[in-house]
């Protein structure tokens, strides 16, 4: 397969992921896609690479806000469980000192 109609097949295929997961009236207008790598037979499963890959006509700086939103989101949801995880301690803690 060549590399344009491995780009339309890969855009078709999130185009379709994207109608299922948020709905019908939504279209990706560009994407990032990045993967963890691993040499096949290597003696460990962590990943050692990362390639990455991008709809051809999307900005060089909107795929870097893209990839910036993405990290700031993940962020954001790591504080929040922390948060959660640390009011749950600090409920149970109160809850045994009222006994």
């Amino acid at each position: 397969m060549n590399e344009s109609k491995t780009y339309t097949a890969v855009d078709s295929s999130i185009g379709e992921h994207i109608k299922e997961a948020i709905g019908e009236n939504v279209m990706a207008v560009g994407w990032v896609v990045v993967v963890a790598t691993k040499e096949v037979g290597g003696e460990n499963f962590d990943s050692n690479g990362f390639a990455h890959f991008t709809s051809e006509a999307f900005p060089e700086y909107s795929q870097v806000g893209l990839l910036q939103t993405v990290l700031d989101d993940k962020r954001n949801h790591e504080v929040a469980a922390g948060i959660g995880h640390a009011l749950a301690a600090m409920m149970s803690r109160g809850n045994s000192d009222d006994e």
